[in-house]
């Protein structure tokens, strides 16, 4: 077939190659149209290297000028013979996928830059690592910006190696590239192109948001090879690593809500709520013996609901749980508190403090204690969470 023949007649050119008739080569793929060949032969490595000329020595400068130049002439050639869209689409692709970078995007004159533009086009908007520098080199900052985020999302991809490092080094790009456009624009932005740019920043923001906090784990994620981890994994990291020191802990469980919050259609809305579910229980779960200690003092000091706002001691417990102040920070109402405790979120806890409360007191009977809540315990517990919601939200 057609394949089979212009493999042949490859090899057949690569053969003068070998043989040193390079002369020769050239002029017979330039006939009958070997791409391979010409490329091959018009460009000299020593053009991926244009950095070791700082110091380089006359001879070698001028070494690759000339090479410089030779590809310039084969270039034009090609695109004169066989047509500029054939050719160039060809030589583009061949420079990327061989890493002659400079090469490929230091094109000069405008033909050559809208050629350049069409062989970008042409590419899937994930598939080539290059096309946010073309976009920056030709003045375009926004469309760089996207393509950044493009590639960002690309390398971004969990469990990738490599991925958070380089993920966030593009998204940080992105939003240098968008920063440069804003200013750029600022006085002919239209409205609705407003609109567009402030969507585009807040998914930068978004991202950079979320590899930041994950990077913030520290350990293997601040290795170079650390790959993205789910939204998932990355919270229950964050609460399952959280210090035992309140105000520590609260920190922690504040980013959470936060990386779920900003997860976007990373999650879904059943995931939103068990992972909130899972924040809001480790809040107090990871403090159990704090609250031990304050259904106690209930228990002793008959506090009930209509004077717990005036008992100090028993406020001023309140105010300095983890619950609290994840509480107050996220502006925490009662009426959610309310459908989390409907759902259940906080019954396993219920079960722990009624156990512990039992071993600590085990020849005082519950009902015994409970007379100025009028219920049992495990309503003294819910009532205690729905004042801390109440004390938070004064604050």
């Amino acid at each position: 077939g057609g394949q089979e023949r212009t493999e042949m007649g490859y090899q057949a050119l690569l053969y003068l190659v070998q043989l040193g008739s390079h002369s020769d080569a050239y002029d017979l793929a330039l006939k009958y149209g070997e791409f391979r060949i010409l490329m091959e032969l018009s460009v000299d490595p020593v053009l991926n290297e244009p950095q070791h000329l700082v110091n380089a020595s006359s001879d070698r400068k001028r070494h690759f000028e000339e090479s410089q130049k030779r590809f310039e002439d084969s270039l034009s050639l090609g695109m004169n013979r066989f047509g500029n869209e054939i050719f160039s689409l060809f030589a583009f692709e061949w420079l990327e996928s061989r890493g002659f970078i400079r090469l490929l995007l230091n094109r000069d004159n405008t033909e050559q830059k809208q050629l350049l533009d069409n062989y970008f086009s042409k590419k899937p908007k994930q598939s080539s690592n290059l096309l946010w520098i073309h976009e920056l080199a030709s003045d375009r900052p926004e469309n760089a910006a996207r393509a950044a985020v493009e590639q960002g999302s690309k390398l971004g991809i969990y469990g990738r190696p490599y991925g958070l490092k380089q993920s966030s080094i593009l998204f940080s790009i992105a939003r240098l590239c968008l920063l440069a456009s804003e200013i750029e624009d600022i006085e002919q932005i239209q409205p609705s192109k407003h609109d567009d740019v402030a969507k585009l920043s807040q998914e930068i923001d978004r991202r950079i948001y979320l590899l930041r906090a994950q990077q913030s784990l520290g350990g293997e994620n601040e290795q170079d090879e650390a790959a993205v981890k789910s939204i998932r994994d990355v919270v229950y990291a964050y609460v399952s690593q959280a210090p035992i020191v309140t105000e520590a802990l609260a920190m922690r469980l504040i980013v959470s809500l936060e990386i779920i919050n900003r997860a976007g259609s990373s999650l879904s809305d059943t995931e939103v709520n068990e992972l909130r579910d899972m924040v809001w229980r480790s809040s107090v779960e990871r403090e159990l013996h704090r609250w031990v200690k304050i259904v106690e003092h209930c228990i002793s000091s008959g506090v009930g609901s209509e004077n717990v706002f005036s008992d100090e001691q028993l406020s001023g417990s309140l105010r300095q749980t983890a619950f609290y102040l994840v509480a107050a920070d996220s502006t925490l109402t009662t009426r959610t508190l309310h459908d989390m405790q409907t759902r259940n979120v906080y019954r396993s806890i219920t079960d722990q403090l009624i156990r512990s409360l039992n071993d600590s007191t085990p020849r005082m009977n519950i009902t015994e204690r409970t007379h100025a809540f009028d219920t049992d315990l495990a309503h003294i517990f819910e009532q205690l969470l729905q004042t801390t919601c109440q004390l938070a939200a004064r604050n």
